[in-house]
């Protein structure tokens, strides 16, 4: 940017300076800008960096972040000030915070602040899930600012910024800068080309990305984004209302202490297990709430607060969610497998003889579902226990060509040669034969030998879920995938799954977020896949898998439950499940057969 102004001398620097920089000349607001850009601190004369982006907010900004509201109660709020702050002393900065936080304006502002101090080597990613989402918040939270920002003696940055809505841009009129150092908005559900986008913008200095929604933002843009932490200077802020603490986002919150050393009656900052910081704004907090009145039209209020508590109640998912801006206690949302109960699955077994391989696949293919084939181990555990590993997760990779053999076939035969490699029998691989999965099963039947068939729309069984308990399957759920699902957080809650821990973010993910309700009969249903899908926008493939895995032990005759509680009829011990499994002995029992 090159604006011709009076000179100045300030800081310590003479601004005026010919040599130093070429005839430009410096408004009040600028010279803060390059102090802020240039991370001078209090040992080479200026205020380091967070104060002088402070003071340059002020005077960008003077009718949003400068002077007083009413005595006492200042337009620069504590909540900006932690914001910028985390912004200017860490790399990632993760922030969930209630409904009508100021977070997407603030960093709206933000990012136009450093856009302006160097836009001719600064590249920024403004994302959110949806484009309409992106469009009305953060993006025109950016396009404001950069349009109103005061440089300085009547000088407006629409002056000297064009906005282009149509690519969602925003760069300097100059012609002189290369097209690649924008500003530019990028809706995550886009796919692949978003990660694209994202990964193929390298900065040779600045660097930053910024994720609204971040509660419902896929993992592979998270992993495009710390790609580029090898920038010079790379900065990344994830915004959200919190949801699901096992989420992506989630992980990037956790405290480096552990969740157990976090109070969400007092702590409303923290460092995290990934080196960032993790800033939490409560609403009980908040200026309007604090002095009972709105001060602030844009934040949350005291009437939103009362709307909330009269439909929902104080203390429900979404009071904790939208009103205190943290995850809601476990056993508030009516999910299958809380996150207390997937904690119990992350330890790994250690076993007292060679573990039985086995596996599934769920050859989901339509709709977007992913084709997913999962590994684990099973055997006689340290601690006179049978206990089951997980090992890995491997969606199915499958190229179609005009030539190539119907996609049933092609899942066929790469199942095989991965249950081969990794030591899987035919007999210890579970399918899901629900609708297509059906021609799948009886592929590898025919070329392998014959797998254990389950059909997610069977009726339920006539087996207990746990050891002891007096009533049957059918007696508790209205369906079998309510019991599949059910059993799985059994046998989680026993501590007989382990190694669900960060190599299987995806599948922490869809195991916290299905949800159950009761009906009729006060049986247990577990949420459709397609009710889910169209709350999450994506299919829980990789959860189904795992249940299906807890399904084949349950068909040969394990079940969960304390070793002092005496089975029902047919079901066997442990023991003798590991027995089976370690002679190679194909299932004799086919509930819910497809």
């Amino acid at each position: 940017m090159s604006i011709h102004l009076p000179g100045k001398k300030k800081y310590g620097i003479d601004f005026a300076d010919p040599e130093r920089f070429g005839g430009i000349h410096f408004t009040d607001a600028m010279v803060e800008l390059y102090m802020m850009s240039n991370k001078i601190g209090e040992a080479d004369g200026g205020l380091g960096e967070h104060k002088h982006l402070r003071n340059a907010m002020e005077l960008l900004w003077p009718t949003v972040y400068a002077g007083e509201m009413e005595p006492g109660v200042l337009k620069w709020r504590d909540a900006i000030h932690d914001l910028t702050w985390a912004w200017c002393n860490y790399k990632i900065t993760s922030v969930i915070g209630h409904a009508s936080a100021g977070k997407t304006h603030t960093f709206g502002h933000v990012a136009a602040a450093y856009y302006i101090a160097d836009s001719v080597d600064t590249i920024i990613t403004l994302t959110s899930t949806h484009l309409p989402g992106l469009r009305k918040r953060l993006w025109s939270d950016a396009v404001a600012a950069i349009r109103s920002a005061d440089l300085g003696d009547g000088m407006i940055g629409k002056d000297f910024f064009s906005v282009r809505g149509h690519d969602m841009t925003i760069r300097p009129q100059s012609d002189h800068i290369e097209d690649k150092y924008v500003i530019e908005g990028i809706a995550t559900d886009r796919g692949q080309e978003a990660v694209e986008k994202i990964q193929g913008n390298h900065s040779r200095k600045k660097r930053f990305v910024i994720i609204d929604e971040a509660q419902g933002t896929p993992s592979a843009i998270f992993e495009a984004a710390a790609n580029l932490m090898t920038d010079q200077d790379f900065r990344m802020a994830q915004l959200a209302n919190p949801t699901k603490r096992f989420s992506e986002f989630g992980t990037w919150c956790e405290p480096s202490a552990g969740w157990h050393n976090i109070d969400p009656e007092i702590d409303t900052h923290w460092e995290t297990e990934r080196g960032g910081v993790c800033l939490r704004l409560d609403g009980l907090k908040s200026p309007n709430i604090v002095h009972n009145k709105t001060i602030f039209p844009f934040l949350i209020r005291p009437d939103y607060l009362e709307e909330v508590e009269k439909a929902f109640g104080e203390g429900s998912p979404r009071w904790w969610t939208f009103v205190r801006g943290w995850f809601a206690p476990e056993g508030l949302a009516g999910v299958v497998c809380p996150s207390s109960v997937v904690g119990k699955a992350e330890a790994q077994h250690e076993y007292s003889f060679a573990p039985t391989k086995i596996a599934s696949l769920d050859p989901a293919f339509e709709g977007g579902d992913q084709c997913v084939l999962m590994i684990a181990e099973y055997g006689s555990a340290k601690g006179s226990q049978y206990a089951m590993n997980l090992l890995d997760s491997i969606p199915l990779k499958l190229a179609m060509t005009e030539n190539s053999d119907p996609l049933d076939f092609l899942i066929a035969a790469e199942t095989e040669r991965i249950c081969r490699r990794e030591g899987v029998k035919p007999e210890h691989l579970i399918v899901d034969v629900t609708g297509a999965g059906r021609g799948v099963a009886a592929i590898l039947a025919k070329d392998w030998g014959s797998v254990v068939r389950c059909s997610f729309g069977a009726a339920c069984s006539d087996r207990p879920v746990r050891a002891g308990e007096p009533e049957t399957a059918a007696e508790l759920f209205d369906r079998f995938v309510s019991e599949l699902w059910w059993s799985a957080r059994v046998w989680m809650e026993e501590g007989l799954v382990g190694n669900v821990g960060i190599n299987f973010k995806k599948l922490r993910e869809q195991l916290v977020a299905r949800q159950y309700e009761t009906v009729r009969d006060k049986k247990i249903s577990v949420e459709k896949k397609k009710d889910m899908k169209n709350r999450l926008g994506y299919s829980p493939d990789e959860a189904d898998a795992f249940c299906l895995l807890i399904e084949l032990l349950r068909r040969q005759g394990g079940v969960a439950g304390s070793a002092s509680a005496k089975p029902r009829g047919r079901i066997s011990s442990h023991s003798q499940l590991a027995r089976k499994l370690s002679r190679n002995l194909s299932p004799n029992s086919e509930y819910a057969h497809g």
